[in-house]
């Protein structure tokens, strides 16, 4: 489905629908994920005892 916007330019809804391409990461991660939370923040812990943060924040 197409539509103009205010400024006369063709937009479409295909993104917004079922319709689009599926996300390349979605597809393939298949909702599954290589690591689990915990093992990540045991290793953000890790780097910083070697960085000598010792209470750093993680972003």
């Amino acid at each position: 489905m197409f539509f103009l916007d205010e400024g006369t330019a063709l937009k479409s809804l295909r993104g917004w629908t079922d319709q689009a391409e599926p996300d390349v990461f979605v597809a393939l991660a298949s909702g599954r994920s290589p690591f689990r939370c915990s093992d990540l923040l045991a290793l953000a812990e890790l780097i910083d005892g070697f960085l000598g943060d010792g209470g750093g924040e993680h972003v």
